[in-house]
């Protein structure tokens, strides 16, 4: 989930705190409601905000965007899906941190 694209969040890069950005998108063949609500709020913020952009896992869908368990069950790349990367989070966060 993002927050607004400002003048001021445009230039955000990675958090602090981040050790991980995952950027799950859906880009469904038909679009609904859910899909013209987001639509609507990149139009209006300004785009993608730039931590997205630079996302360490980035996972596209065909989903709708109103389907968030399925957007978090879809499987990336790698085969990991976010559900996958936030399960092994801590122990991930444990070996970053060292």
């Amino acid at each position: 989930m993002a927050k607004p694209v400002t003048r001021l969040t445009a230039r955000d890069g990675r958090p602090a705190a981040a050790a991980l950005v995952i950027h799950v998108d859906a880009a469904p063949e038909t679009y609904d409601r859910s899909d013209l609500v987001k639509a609507a709020g990149f139009l209006t913020g300004g785009g993608t905000p730039r931590a997205f952009l630079n996302a360490d896992t980035r996972i596209d869908t065909a989903l709708n965007h109103w389907n968030f368990t399925g957007m978090m069950r879809a499987r990336g790349p790698d085969g990991q899906s976010a559900e996958d990367w936030l399960a092994a989070f801590p122990e991930r966060l444990s070996q970053t941190a060292g």
